[in-house]
């Protein structure tokens, strides 16, 4: 059976011209053909492509009849228990099944047991358990054989050979062929921070600009549509709006402002073939459906101010675990955190403290403190744009008020490793495909500790890294394959251990694994359009036309989820544009594709007969017949004038007709010798062309490999076919560049059909499959061949020689000189360039899309541009891309390093604020420039700070942060301006916007309290009340923090005094924790951030007595009224020890009788 199946999978004759009739190895049932092919297993994705080949899909099952007979083919062909393929998904433990092959849902239950159904696994399999066939789930990864599904009235698509956009035409060459348009450059979205919309200091306009680019033949035209908060769509002109210009696909907007330009964008491509929209934003927040221009401003919900109310100490046991939290202010669409300590920017850091760490949701955590750690601390947030682009390098920051961290004595002792609450923890906390995922793991208890990480199953990630002390563990560009269980280890050198594990899971925006292609149809035949997008949780699918959504229309075309079929082609319904849209909750893809309706006579222009084949004595000959004809031709034969009447294939009779219109020779003889000419024919006209067949006794090639243009990651197929002598052992030999190729468990080069089995098939095409191929057909006697080259068409090659022209390198600016690497079979049409630098090793673009006639020199293959915005005194390395209709290529190497000569620094530093320290002092603090930011050596900052009108500035000439000055015991708590601006030894940079305020150190509070008084609360407390002491600079001399209360025993000598604190501007409080009937002595004290203020009035009072110890007794409850009760009790009676007795409480409680059955 098995030798069977390899033989059946590979046949594809078919029975019938018109191809209404499966081919031979495809099994019929009703309306469909289906392959069960398992001769060589594959992925998921793998058996998708290999039915893409035939024009079919993973087979869907929708009745009873269906399933029942492919479990009975299952078991013919099914010997070895094997699990198949089927293009059912479920993504969940329902019986709900997603047919991907015609878009339809099945609610049947087929599945094998409940356990396999309730499998975690995607994909839906047919599976034995030795008695009856079912359902069951497998992961996409598993090869395993598959089974594919045609209709019949389609099956003429298994045979049909590649068409492009020269099919039907007089054009040879693709790239001049019309066709509709294509994006290549898409839409990215732009965080804008309002405040940047400004005249800058070189008095040019704030700009931002949106592009997006299209290709097709003619060139298309563009629409910018502007998507509006309420629904309303604006289509963009340049007469609507003088800030706005609009050049072809590109939008440029003078001073953006939310309130005008804040909105989805989206590009509209349109020739006339038809109309495209532009790929979606990935910006979720921005409803996936535009181009997502998001504003940023100080003064509007996008960064705002921490609260100005001073939060509590935080309170912990010495050698005990802490965390602060930060509690930022609200902001969109993302922050980063980093803390620092004291008055003076002492900044944490994590990588020198192990004990500390800063998680990704903003607090500071201590695994143990001590009494050093103690310290006022503050959390510092700064605006970043996720993965979107931002208008400026220097986005706003913001910085809480202090908060203290108090540590309370006591007794060391060695503890831990205990994983603290909430780690591991994810970053983000729900990734998608393509994002950076940070696990944080982190443990409480005695250093040192060593931290480890697993993943069950597997190893980890390979784009996986460790960072702060092995507690972080990112995966860079995480993909669904890198979900599963994490696990996190921690050990101390004790051998105490303790372990965390957490369940990644790694859900999708849409994406297409198989994109819509381009179809070149016949008019009136049958046609299935699919297209398949990979989304977690799973996708929906909207079509489109020519820019318009698409309904089915019955009797005429039908939209079922990611297919489309068309009964009966017809160019003027049916040509034009179609977009396959895929969308979850995480966002929409598009996918975009050309379908062209054809009609015309045959035509033997571009592919004549062989005008002379050979044969050999008791060999076999196929003579092609392969014309351009729409709708499919009938097919007649003649040799030396006269009819053939070949019988249509059979798989047996000597002369046949096959599929595609060839004559098949079996046995051939030398009567055969003559003129053979093939005669093609359709609605619209014949076409008729010839050519020679000789017979010889030697083997001959009569099918010669023919020059190939294959696509990177798909099959191409070389044919080589050969008449052999009759009765002699004979077989077929490939080399590839003079070098046999070992075909043996090869998993791109496989042998053919059995109709041709002397062809090559190239399986997922790599660029290194270009060359010379050579087919050898081979006998005991005699060898022959015949050779042509196969090359891979994709994204170009890495360019070659990057390196930067040393006479135009400036401060900012230098030319990138390159050469022109593999084109791989189309044009490039633009070009990218990539630099790091020696401080940050991130590769990031810094010219993009760089037309490739710009760069181009002269009749050569080198390219130079001039790039702008390089950053002073920093060394550089540069890599190029390019990029042509295929994609985005692979990067150059690297070049040499080059030093980019210093300037005066180009950035402010962030983080500008300060105040405390001691009185009459001023102390103003900022972030130092990073290195990559100073210009140049010689780096120190210009502070500036005035009270009223005068500025005064003082120089500090070191790479410091922080910066204090005399300004007089006086001028305590004092709001003064500050403004700092960075130099080096070539100048001075920017100095920093304006409106930083800060306070000078504050001075100790003499306001006191007056009118104090205290009254008994109960028998535990006292209340005590006092005047509010005037809020101003004259009694608090700095922050108010609240008010102290100090009590002790009032008759009692050396009495402890004890305190209790009430944060805000309050009048009142409760001491509580107090005796019975004891008298206290209380006075009340300002807190401010300087200090204590003097003590005030001094204030005597008492607690009350304790309330009634006994309690009521002989309680009786008797009926009164319909609407009353009469309660009697025993009285108590108090003692000196108590408070008066001054009456009862009754307290009543209703029950419901409960009914009885």
């Amino acid at each position: 059976m098995w030798t069977l199946c390899v033989l059946f999978s590979w046949i594809i004759i078919f029975g019938c011209v018109n191809g209404q009739i499966c081919p031979v190895t495809w099994q019929t049932s009703q309306q469909s053909c289906y392959l069960f092919y398992m001769i060589d297993p594959r992925d998921y994705t793998g058996a998708v492509e290999h039915c893409h080949i035939y024009g079919a899909a993973l087979v869907s099952v929708n009745s009873l009849s269906e399933h029942s007979f492919i479990t009975e083919q299952l078991r013919i062909y099914n010997a070895a228990g094997y699990e198949w393929y089927t293009s059912g998904t479920s993504g969940d433990t329902t019986n709900n099944v997603e047919w991907e092959g015609d878009g339809t849902v099945s609610t049947e239950e087929w599945w094998i047991s409940d356990e396999d159904r309730l499998l975690p696994f995607p994909r839906v399999v047919y599976k034995t358990n030795d008695i009856v066939y079912g359902w069951s789930r497998v992961q996409s990864m598993t090869k395993l054989p598959f089974i594919c599904e045609i209709p019949r009235n389609e099956a003429y698509r298994i045979a049909q050979g590649e068409r492009g956009f020269t099919y039907g035409t007089n054009l040879t060459d693709v790239n001049s062929a019309p066709r509709g348009p294509k994006f290549i450059i898409q839409p990215e979205n732009i965080v804008v921070i309002e405040d940047d919309s400004r005249i800058d200091a070189d008095d040019e306009t704030f700009t931002i600009s949106l592009e997006c680019m299209a290709e097709g033949s003619p060139m298309p035209t563009y629409k910018i549509k502007h998507t509006l908060d309420d629904g309303t769509e604006i289509d963009i002109s340049a007469d609507m709006d003088g800030r706005y210009t609009v050049i072809g696909g590109r939008l440029v907007i003078e001073n953006p402002s939310e309130s005008k330009d804040a909105g989805l964008y989206q590009c509209v491509a349109t020739n006339i073939f038809g109309t495209i929209y532009s790929e979606l934003a990935s910006n979720i927040a921005c409803m996936y459906e535009k181009q997502c221009l998001t504003f940023s401003a100080q003064h509007i919900s996008v960064l705002e101010y921490f609260s100005n109310v001073q939060r509590a100490p935080v309170v912990a046991l010495e050698y005990q675990s802490v965390a602060i939290e930060c509690s930022p202010p609200p902001y969109k669409p993302a922050v980063s955190y980093q803390w620092y300590r004291g008055e003076i920017a002492d900044f944490v850091r994590p990588e020198l403290n192990p004990y500390v760490f800063i998680s990704n949701n903003g607090k500071l955590y201590f695994s143990e403190v001590t009494k050093n750690d103690e310290s006022d601390y503050r959390c510092i947030v700064k605006l970043t744009s996720g993965s979107d682009k931002m208008s400026t390098d220097q986005p706003p920051s913001r910085i809480s008020l202090p908060i203290p961290l108090d540590i309370r004595h006591q007794v060391p002792a060695t503890w831990g490793p205990e994983i603290a609450d909430g780690f591991i923890a994810s970053f983000p906390n729900k990734p998608l495909r393509g994002n950076t995922v940070k696990l944080e793991c982190l443990a409480y208890g005695t250093l040192p500790f060593t931290y480890t990480w697993s993943r069950k199953d597997f190893q980890l990630p390979t784009t996986s890294t460790l960072s702060d002390h092995n507690r972080i563990l990112e995966i860079a560009n995480a993909q669904l394959e890198d979900a599963g269980t994490y696990y996190c280890t921690v050990m101390r050198d004790t051998g105490a251990r303790v372990q965390a594990v957490h369940n990644l899971v790694i859900e999708a925006r849409p994406y297409f694994r198989f994109p819509l292609p381009d179809l070149h149809a016949d008019t009136g035949s049958q046609l299935t359009w699919r297209c398949e997008a990979k989304a977690i949780p799973l996708g929906v699918y909207i079509w489109y036309k020519n820019g318009e959504i698409l309904q089915s229309v019955p009797g005429d075309f039908e939209v079922k989820r990611n297919t489309i079929k068309f009964q009966s082609l017809d160019s003027a319904r049916h040509a034009g544009m179609y977009q396959c849209v895929a969308m979850n909750t995480h966002g929409y893809s598009y996918s975009s594709a050309q379908l062209r309706v054809l009609s015309f006579k045959p035509s033997f222009h571009k592919r004549p007969r062989n005008p002379s084949q050979t044969a050999a004595i008791n060999g076999h000959v196929t003579l092609d017949c392969s014309p351009e004809a729409a709708p499919f031709p009938e097919f007649t034969w003649t040799r030396n004038g006269g009819n053939i009447n070949p019988t249509p294939d059979d798989g047996s009779s000597r002369v046949r007709l096959l599929s595609d219109g060839s004559l098949f020779i079996a046995q051939v003889q030398t009567g055969d010798v003559g003129t053979y000419c093939c005669v093609a024919t359709n609605i619209y006209g014949s076409d008729t062309s010839c050519g020679e067949l000789k017979v010889v006794s030697n083997t001959v090639i009569n099918m010669r490999p023919q020059n190939t243009l294959g696509k990177i990651n798909q099959t191409s197929v070389l044919l080589c076919d050969a008449s052999f002598p009759g009765n002699v052992d004979s077989i077929y030999v490939w080399r590839f560049n003079g070098r046999e190729i070992n075909l043996r468990n090869n998993q791109h080069l496989t042998l053919g059909t059995t109709q041709y089995p002397g062809a090559l098939y190239v399986r997922s095409a790599r660029y290194d499959n270009t060359g010379m191929y050579t087919c050898v057909a081979k006998t005991t006697y005699d060898a022959v061949n015949a050779s042509a080259v196969f090359t891979v068409e994709g994204p170009p090659g890495p360019p070659a020689g990057v390196r930067l022209d040393r006479n135009t390198i400036t401060s900012t600016s230098a030319v990138v000189v390159w050469t022109e690497g593999e084109t791989h079979g189309r044009p490039t049409q633009f070009h990218n360039i990539e630099a790091c630098t020696e401080y940050n090793n991130t590769w990031a673009p810094v010219y993009t899309y760089i037309p490739y006639t710009l760069s181009q020199i002269t009749g050569t293959q080198k390219h130079a541009i001039n790039v702008d915005g390089l950053k002073s005194g920093n060394s550089y390395y540069f890599r190029v891309r390019a990029v042509n209709a295929f994609g985005v290529g692979q990067a150059s190497r690297s070049s040499a390093v080059y030093k980019i000569p210093g300037a005066p620094p180009s950035k402010y530093p962030d983080n500008v604020g300060g105040g405390g320290g001691s009185v009459g002092i001023l102390t103003i603090t900022w972030t130092p420039l990073p290195p990559e930011d100073k210009g140049g050596p010689g780096i120190g900052y210009v502070v500036y700070w005035r009270r009223a009108k005068i500025l005064k500035q003082d120089i500090v000439n070191e790479d410091t942060g922080t910066y204090a000055t005399t300004v007089g015991s006086e001028y305590f708590y004092m709001l003064y301006e500050v403004k700092v601006s960075a130099f080096n030894e070539f100048g001075d940079g920017p100095v920093s916007p304006e409106g930083v305020y800060i306070y000078s150190a504050e001075e100790m509070p003499i306001g006191v309290a007056r009118n104090v008084y205290a009254f008994a609360y109960n028998c535990t407390a006292l209340e005590v009340t006092w005047d509010v002491i005037p809020n101003d600079r004259e009694h608090m001399r700095g922050k108010l923090l609240g008010y102290q209360v100090n009590y002790q025993l009032r008759f009692v000598d050396g009495a402890s005094l004890d305190a209790i604190s009430w944060r805000g501007e309050t009048s009142s409080g409760i001491v509580i924790g107090l005796d019975p009937y004891t008298w206290y002595t209380v006075d009340v004290q300002l807190l401010t951030t300087a200090g204590m203020g003097p003590r005030g009035e001094v204030y005597h009072a008492h607690t009350h007595k304790e309330a009634p110890i006994l309690y009521p007794t002989e309680i009786h409850v008797y009926s009164h009224t319909s609407q009353s009760v009469k309660i009697i009790w025993r009285g108590v009676s108090t003692t000196s020890k108590e408070e008066n007795l001054e009456g009862y409480k009754v307290h009543i409680s209703i029950f419901k009788r409960l009914k009885r059955h």
